[in-house]
């Protein structure tokens, strides 16, 4: 009995990725789990742009009245997450990559913040380091 394969949502800001610029781990993972048979699509955000967080919170608004077309939302970093959270129909997985949980300058201050409560929303979490995992607020990560 064949099996369907897993159909993941992709949400970043950093997206598309290489292996030279960017965050080459993003590319990694989807490459990783392609191989095991995952499907993708992607809503890429461009950082920085308001309007295009607008745009995608009003596309995962509307994805509440959809029936659900994905298995799940893997969104990376505390921006794109608190967006995929918008949406109540799929799990959303996070993944936390350093500054989103852990930055002590001031300017970050309110990303840390949305990052902080994307992790404790989210169904599942993925961070990097041990000090992530506790200001995550998770004991799951």
């Amino acid at each position: 009995m064949a099996t369907e394969p897993l159909r993941i949502l992709l949400v970043s800001n950093v997206y598309p990725v290489d292996d030279q610029t960017g965050t080459p781990s993003i590319g990694i993972q989807q490459r990783m789990l392609a191989q095991k048979g995952a499907e993708f699509d992607v809503i890429s955000i461009q950082t920085g742009n308001p309007i295009a967080y607008l745009i995608a919170a009003i596309k995962f608004l509307w994805m509440n009245l959809q029936k659900p077309k994905y298995d799940l939302v893997h969104a990376y970093y505390g921006l794109s997450g608190s967006i995929a959270l918008l949406q109540k129909r799929m799990p959303v997985v996070a993944t936390f990559l350093g500054s989103d949980l852990l930055s002590e300058s001031e300017s970050d201050q309110r990303d840390k913040k949305i990052g902080t409560s994307a992790a404790r929303r989210a169904d599942a979490v993925i961070v990097m380091t041990e000090e992530m995992k506790k200001t995550s607020g998770r004991d799951d990560a």
